[in-house]
C-alpha cells in the first residue's frame, strides 16, 4: 500500500492498521514516516483502544487512612494497594479519614479527585493495586504501548478516535 506516492506501510502492522484506520487518515497519521515495529505498536494499541474502549476511564476508590490534602508532593494509597503521588501543582488543605476516591484513567496519566476537595489532580501511579489483574494494570501496559510510538502519531490517532 502506498502511502504520499513514496512510503509503504509494512506487512505486519499493515494488516492491522488497515482494519482499523480509514485510508485517508493513514498520510494524517505519517504512516510511512514510521517503522514496522512502530506501525504495529499503533496498530495494537488502536485494536486494544477500539476493544477496550477505555472502558473503565472511571474508578472509585478509598483513601486507606487520613488525607490531609494536596501539598505539592502528596502520596496517597488507596485500600486496594494502589499508590499515587501527586504531579501537579495544586496545595489544598482538607482533612478526613478514609475519604472516598474517584480516579479519572486518561491515556497519558491519571487524576485524583478526593470527596470534599475542589478539583481533581494529576498524579502517577507509582504502584499498582495488589489486584494486579485489574484495569490500571492494562492501563500502564496500554501506556508503555503509547510510549514506543512517536508522541505526534500517538496523538493524532488517538483524537481520530476518540472523535468517533
Amino acid at each position: 500500500m502506498q502511502l504520499s506516492g513514496q512510503h509503504e506501510v509494512s506487512r505486519q502492522g499493515g494488516d492491522l492498521l488497515r482494519a482499523f484506520v480509514p485510508e485517508v487518515e493513514h498520510g494524517v497519521l505519517e504512516l510511512g514516516d514510521m517503522s514496522e515495529e512502530q506501525q504495529t505498536a499503533l496498530a495494537t494499541l488502536l485494536a486494544g483502544y477500539y476493544f477496550a474502549g477505555l472502558s473503565d476511564a472511571v474508578q472509585d476508590g478509598t483513601i486507606s487512612g487520613s488525607f490531609e490534602g494536596w501539598d505539592g508532593d502528596t502520596i496517597v494509597e488507596l485500600t486496594d494497594g494502589s499508590v499515587f503521588k501527586q504531579t501537579e501543582y495544586h496545595y489544598e488543605y482538607d482533612y478526613s479519614y478514609r475519604p472516598d476516591v474517584t480516579i479519572f484513567v486518561e491515556p497519558f496519566g491519571y487524576e485524583l479527585l478526593v470527596e470534599d476537595t475542589d478539583e481533581p489532580v494529576e498524579v502517577e501511579l507509582l504502584r499498582s493495586s495488589r489486584y494486579a489483574g485489574g484495569s490500571l494494570g492494562r492501563h500502564e501496559r496500554f501506556r508503555a504501548l503509547l510510549a514506543r510510538l512517536p508522541q505526534q502519531a500517538t496523538l493524532r490517532a488517538l483524537s481520530i478516535w476518540s472523535a468517533r
